[in-house]
């Protein structure tokens, strides 16, 4: 046990909170903007910026879809998503919608 009267002899380290971003131009061509493997990220935010169209955003979790509602030109919307998110769509409500996409992830890791 740690700190238990042998001073720090045995403990193990703190763990470390390592944070990732995406950014990128989505367009209606395509609905998967990004896939990472199951149990990495224990949590992101996901945020889109609508140019033109409609658009709303779904990540899947371990819990399943978390959806935020649809924006139109010149809006934005972002949710976070807690339980391990796996997998970011971008839903469109017409074929010309353009727009920007920001993910921040995050890792826990022992270093």
């Amino acid at each position: 046990m740690c700190n238990s009267g042998n001073g720090n002899c045995c403990c193990c380290p703190q763990a470390q909170i390592i944070t990732e971003e995406i950014c990128g131009i989505f367009d209606a061509r395509n609905n998967l903007y990004w896939a990472g493997p199951v149990d990495d990220y224990f949590q992101g935010t996901f945020e889109i910026s609508v140019t033109t169209g409609i658009a709303q955003i779904a990540v899947f979790t371990q819990n399943g879809f978390v959806f935020s509602p649809a924006v139109n030109d010149g809006d934005s919307t972002s949710i976070s998503a807690n339980n391990f998110p796996s997998s970011f769509f971008i839903l469109f409500g017409d074929a010309g919608t353009i727009g920007r996409y920001c993910i921040t992830l995050y890792k826990r890791v022992l270093v």
